[in-house]
Formats: structure tokens, C-alpha cells, sequence
């Protein structure tokens, strides 16, 4: 691929940890129990895979394969990318990279993956996120068909931590059974019920591993996934940061800080996208006595673009996750919010967030795997995260919660 760029995202990918990421040792810059939090739910993330790609390290080389990786202007999704990067530098691997759907063609595409054993990879790690199933079609039947060439490469494949969704059910039987289809074909088996036997289950689920983020999804998957081997893991965002907020300056004037942030989704997951529009959430301030004079400020990812003047060139790495993204949240002393990666930023930049789940409650039950690792770090006090059912009850919290920051803090 050309020079140019790679120096706008490769090379760019840890500015975030280089530059602005707080070290986890240094308690003295922790708010509240974050550190403690972070460090815990890192340790639990290294821990469940830790058989694999620790224990027989001597097995698989240097290298691991990164497929289908995000780079695209999702935040969230560019994030676990980072994630998962961070998580393999961390364990002493170099990532090699290719993409299929979610990668806007910035590394080669994964139709060989002969190409990659040849370099020395032997483990194939399947991008993260929340498009297993029918939510967002792409991916997931990207993914499945990649199985069997993957296998048939010799690869043991782990898919990173993913939420599990199908609204169409006659759809989730149907990609089982592409799946198993698939996978026998890759393991050499001679038909998909070997399978369902002792030791074609056995052979599976030395090679295929699923990670899941919930334990809702985990629980699911061992039902209709028992030829893999699945395991429960925290969201892999958590591997990045910790980071401090990113308050406006007096310089900027385009830019100002609000009491709210409202980072709201505007797609078919959103409980809540009626209420995108200013005159939407006055109405819910107005009907609190303490709420009229709040200010706040909607918005979504895209909106960094035109908030702070950057490139809108989808392969900029300013399109993707960069400081941006925690000065968008920052520009509130509260963030409210049903995006799953805004809350999670807010969290690891230290910001005050209340979330609202959106259809599937994956913002729950995602935050419910990584944060209860420990005990401190449940909702509330001290940790500075809190959930709301509606949008009237986030804001009544967000009134409180700001008028508290303000006798607090200087800003």
C-alpha cells in the first residue's frame, strides 16, 4: 500500500498511549478507584486467554494475524482496534494486519491468508465488537466465511470479545450451520456432524475460541456454539488509556464547555434518538426547577469533524480515534450518553458519565463484565458512572451531578 498511508494511520495508531495515556502506577493522578479498576480488569483480560497465547507462547512464533481491524469514523470501533493492538503489543507479538469489511482497504486485503503463515503468524485474532449476529449483517457474514481458510492455513483462530444479537432466528440457525460447515471443512472433517461428537468437538475447540463481552452473549454462545471453546472477557477498549480530560482553552473560542454532553447515537440501536434535537432536551431540563439554566451540547462522533476543524478524509487519522474524542466528551462537566464507547472514554478519561442502554443493553451488561471485576468499581460513588432507564432520569441525574462538579472544581 502507498507511504502516504501508511504515515496517516500505521504509524499513528499508539499516538494515543504515547502522548496522553497516564500511568496506571502513578496513584497520585488516579480519580477515585479508576486506576485500580483498569489495572484489574487488564489483569482479568490477560487471564482468560492466558493458556493460549502465553502459556504456549513457544508455539506460535512472533507474530499474530489482526483480521478485519476497524478504521473507519466509529470511534468506538476504532478503539477496540487500538485495544486489541495495545493488548498484543503487551503480550510480546508484532500484529500483521489485514481487512475485509471494516478496514477502508488501509491494509491488504484478506483474500490469502497463506500469505500471513508464510510470515510466521500461526493465530488469527478476529476483530471485536457488537456485530455478531443481524444487527450489522456485514461483518458477521464476513467472518464466518473466513473459517474455513483460516483453518485450512493451520491458523487456531480467537475471536475477540463480541456482543451476540440476532433478531432473525431462523437466520442464527442457518449461520450455525454455515459455520460448522465451514470449520469441518477447515479441520478436514468429513462432514459438519463429526462436529457433534466427542473428538470433533475436541479438535474445534483446540482451534476456534470465541470471547464474548457479556455474559448474557456467553451464556448463548455455549448453547449454540458447543464445537467452540467460549469464554467470557472484558470489553478490549479497556486496554487502552487511562487518559485526563481534554478541557476547551481560552484560545479556542469555536469551542466552549457545557454543564451536558449528550453524546447520542442517531442509528436503529438507540432507545432514545427522539430526543436528538435542542428543543428535545430543554423541554426534559425545563421540568426539572434546577434544570433551566443548564447548557449543554448534542452530538456524535462525526461531530468532532466540524467541532474542531479536522480532516474529514475517511484514511486521515483524525477520522479515527484520536484526542478528538475526548475533547468532544470533555466539552460537558457531565456526559450523558447511550453509545457504548462514549461511556467507556468517559470512564477512562475520568469523566462523570450516566448512561442510557440502548435496545439490546449491551452498555449494561458489557460494563457489568469489565467492572465488577471489583467490588469499588460498581456504579456510582466513587467510580463516577451511572445508569439511567430513561432519558428524563439521566438528565435529573446529570442536574445534580453537574451542580456537584461545579462546587468541586475550578473549571
Amino acid at each position: 500500500h502507498e507511504p502516504e498511508v501508511d504515515n496517516y494511520v500505521s504509524n499513528s495508531v499508539f499516538d494515543m498511549q504515547e502522548k496522553l495515556a497516564l500511568d496506571l502506577a502513578d496513584k497520585t493522578q488516579s480519580i477515585g478507584p479508576r486506576f485500580e479498576c483498569i489495572e484489574a480488569i487488564r489483569k482479568q483480560q490477560h487471564h482468560v486467554l492466558k493458556d493460549i497465547l502465553e502459556d504456549k507462547r513457544n508455539e506460535w512464533g512472533s507474530k499474530i494475524l489482526l483480521v478485519d481491524p476497524a478504521y473507519h469514523g466509529n470511534v468506538g470501533d476504532h478503539m477496540l482496534t487500538v485495544g486489541e493492538l495495545e493488548y498484543i503489543k503487551n503480550l510480546g507479538y508484532e500484529a500483521l494486519q489485514c481487512d475485509l469489511i471494516q478496514g477502508n482497504r488501509i491494509y491488504p486485503y484478506c483474500d490469502d491468508f497463506s500469505e500471513y503463515k508464510q510470515q510466521g503468524a500461526k493465530i488469527a485474532l478476529w476483530h471485536a465488537g457488537g456485530n455478531w449476529g443481524d444487527l450489522w449483517r456485514a461483518a458477521q457474514e464476513a467472518r464466518i466465511h473466513t473459517f474455513k481458510d483460516l483453518l485450512l492455513q493451520g491458523f487456531t483462530v480467537i475471536g475477540m470479545p463480541q456482543s451476540l444479537h440476532y433478531e432473525d432466528k431462523d437466520l442464527e440457525q442457518r449461520d450455525i450451520q454455515v459455520m460448522k460447515d465451514n470449520i469441518a471443512t477447515g479441520l478436514g472433517l468429513s462432514s459438519s456432524s463429526k462436529l457433534d461428537t466427542t473428538s470433533g468437538t475436541k479438535k474445534s475447540r483446540s482451534r476456534l475460541i470465541f470471547t464474548w463481552r457479556e455474559k448474557k452473549s456467553w451464556e448463548q454462545a455455549k448453547k449454540l456454539y458447543p464445537f467452540a471453546d467460549n469464554r467470557l472477557m472484558a470489553d478490549i477498549a479497556f486496554q487502552i488509556g487511562p487518559y485526563a480530560p481534554i478541557r476547551p482553552t481560552t484560545t479556542e473560542d469555536s469551542v466552549k464547555l457545557h454543564d451536558i454532553m449528550l453524546l447520542l447515537r442517531d442509528d436503529h440501536e438507540s432507545k432514545v434518538s427522539h430526543y436528538r434535537s435542542s428543543h428535545s432536551i430543554q423541554q426534559v431540563l425545563d421540568d426539572n426547577p434546577k434544570g433551566k439554566d443548564m447548557t449543554f451540547q448534542i452530538a456524535d462522533w462525526p461531530d468532532r469533524i466540524s467541532t474542531f476543524g479536522l480532516s474529514d478524509n475517511p484514511i486521515h487519522k483524525e477520522y479515527l480515534f484520536t484526542d478528538s474524542a475526548i475533547k468532544l466528551l470533555s466539552l460537558g462537566r457531565v456526559v450523558v450518553g447511550d453509545r457504548l464507547h462514549a461511556a467507556i472514554l468517559a470512564y477512562l478519561s475520568g469523566l462523570t458519565v450516566v448512561y442510557i442502554d440502548q435496545k439490546t443493553k449491551k452498555i449494561s451488561n458489557t460494563l457489568k463484565v469489565a467492572l465488577e471485576t471489583l467490588d469499588k468499581c460498581v456504579h456510582g460513588k466513587p467510580s463516577r458512572w451511572y445508569r439511567a432507564e430513561t432519558m428524563k432520569e439521566a438528565l435529573d441525574m446529570a442536574i445534580d451531578l453537574v451542580k456537584e462538579e461545579k462546587t468541586q472544581t475550578s473549571y
